[in-house]
């Protein structure tokens, strides 16, 4: 699905392709900065001029509608560029994208880019390291949970069950006979930046009483809340799920510590 999409992203010359929405329409945008790696040359050593990168991004609101494959293009501003490093940002309204990284080659027919999902949200800025590669990184549609934070030292991770779960369910679970797992949610570790935290899952359509957020802090402060308050998401499409954690959702998931057991929040 993704070379699909590259194709038709990169190939062919018909795609519609808009312009971002500027400060002037009354869109608020956040900024995105980009440490990038540009690829070498095929016949190794340093990279020489790789040009000025070129920015796209397809909002994932939009993803399984007919003709869904829409480029933006933000305009991007560049800060800095050496042999082997370019620095540069560009400004995108809050949402959930795929996004691409491209920069100029020699031939078209090759690709030296880095495509992935990219989470903004309101008045927090992104700072992205990017290594671009020749050729294509398959990414599938995935759904993002992102959201602020209270204060720093807190981590986050996003936690996702196959099956519904209940408040006060054990956040993991063995039997005792086998010591195989019974519940074991896929774990994934947020990105931390600007106050905020970041997270990309693998879901589409309503994720009811199936995710969860854990937060820890130091000497063994954690606790976990089962998200029972999310968007219905058409069945077909990645859900976005924004969930700042606020100093009182902090401290009602960490108010038992050692206690392994999922929390609910009212309205969360």
């Amino acid at each position: 699905m993704v070379l699909r999409l590259v194709v038709a992203t990169f190939l062919v010359a018909a795609i519609n392709v808009h312009p971002m929405p500027s400060a002037a329409t009354g869109v608020a945008s956040s900024r995105v900065y980009v440490v990038a790696y540009p690829c070498a040359p095929a016949e190794g050593g340093p990279v020489v001029a790789p040009g000025d990168p070129v920015v796209s991004v397809h909002d994932q609101a939009f993803y399984g509608d007919p003709g869904d494959w829409v480029e933006t293009t933000p305009r991007v501003t560049m800060t800095s560029a050496t042999s082997d490093t370019v620095e540069f940002y560009f400004d995108l309204p809050p949402g959930n994208y795929s996004a691409w990284i491209r920069f100029p080659t020699k031939n078209p027919k090759e690709f030296c880019s880095r495509n992935g999902p990219l989470v903004v949200l309101p008045g927090k800025d992104r700072h992205l390291f990017v290594a671009t590669m020749d050729g294509v990184t398959d990414w599938h549609s995935v759904a993002a949970v992102a959201g602020r934070l209270p204060m720093s030292g807190v981590r986050v991770s996003v936690l996702v069950y196959d099956h519904p779960m209940h408040c006060g369910d054990d956040v993991r679970s063995y039997d005792p006979k086998t010591f195989r797992a019974t519940v074991s949610p896929h774990d994934g570790s947020a990105v931390i930046d600007d106050g905020a935290y970041y997270q990309n899952i693998h879901a589409y359509g309503k994720v009811d009483h199936t995710v969860a957020i854990a937060v820890s802090g130091g000497l063994f402060t954690q606790g976990t809340v089962l998200l029972t308050v999310t968007p219905d998401t058409k069945a077909n499409k990645p859900p976005f799920l924004r969930k700042d954690i606020t100093p009182a959702i902090l401290h009602a998931a960490t108010a038992n510590p050692f206690d392994q057991k999922l929390v609910c929040i009212a309205g969360f």
